[in-house]
């Protein structure tokens, strides 16, 4: 029993971040990391823990055979059933009733249906 926990302490140390918050394998090597990513539905969003919305930082939306992806800048919060998210290139993201619009700020009202 004490071998397992003296071993299993040895290999915490390849993830045990130094004084600097570094990773550093036990060879003195960098370790690397990757962001988790998720994929929702948009209409799924307003539904969501608010801790989770708060990681939200791009959006990918399909309308007809057009991808577009957003950076998200913020967004705000109404209920289960309404948000909308704004982004970098100026558009509102807006999630109502089960219905998702793209809504272009520079064009004062243009809207795209999803």
């Amino acid at each position: 029993m004490i071998g397992l926990v003296v071993a299993a302490n040895e290999a915490s140390k390849d993830t045990t971040p130094r004084g600097d918050g570094a990773l550093k394998t036990m060879e003195g090597k960098d370790v690397s990391t990757t962001r988790t990513q998720t994929p929702v539905g948009l209409r799924d969003l307003p539904t969501m823990e608010m801790e989770t919305l708060e990681k939200v930082d791009t959006l990918r939306i399909r309308t007809g055979d057009t991808v577009k992806f957003f950076h998200v800048t913020g967004w705000e919060w109404y209920s289960e059933e309404e948000m909308v998210f704004a982004t970098s290139t100026n558009h509102n993201i807006i999630i109502k009733n089960d219905k998702v619009m793209i809504l272009n700020l520079a064009d004062e009202g243009g809207a795209l249906p999803e």
